[in-house]
C-alpha cells in the first residue's frame, strides 16, 4: 500500500522465542510512527501474545509505566 510502512519481525511462535532481541528495532519503529503522527497496528500471525508483549514493553520503556499500569491500559483499549 502507498504510504504504509511495515516492520516484520521474523520470530517463531514458540514460548522461548527471543523476543527481547527484536525490541530495539520495534521500539524505533513505534517511535517513528508516534513522531510522524502516524497510526500503528501491532499484530502477530497467531494472535497469541507477542504483539501485546511488544506493546507492553514499549509502554514500559517509553512511558516509564509499570507492567501493571501498562497491562491495565492495554486491557482498557
Amino acid at each position: 500500500y502507498r504510504g504504509v510502512d511495515y516492520l516484520h519481525l521474523q520470530l517463531d511462535d514458540v514460548e522461548d522465542a527471543p523476543l527481547s532481541e527484536h525490541l530495539p528495532q520495534a521500539f524505533d519503529f513505534v517511535q517513528r510512527c508516534a513522531r510522524g503522527d502516524g497510526r500503528l497496528l501491532v499484530h502477530c500471525v497467531m494472535g497469541k501474545s507477542r504483539s501485546v508483549s511488544v506493546v507492553l514493553a514499549w509502554l514500559m520503556y517509553s512511558q516509564r509505566m509499570s507492567l501493571l499500569d501498562a497491562f491495565e491500559l492495554v486491557g482498557s483499549k
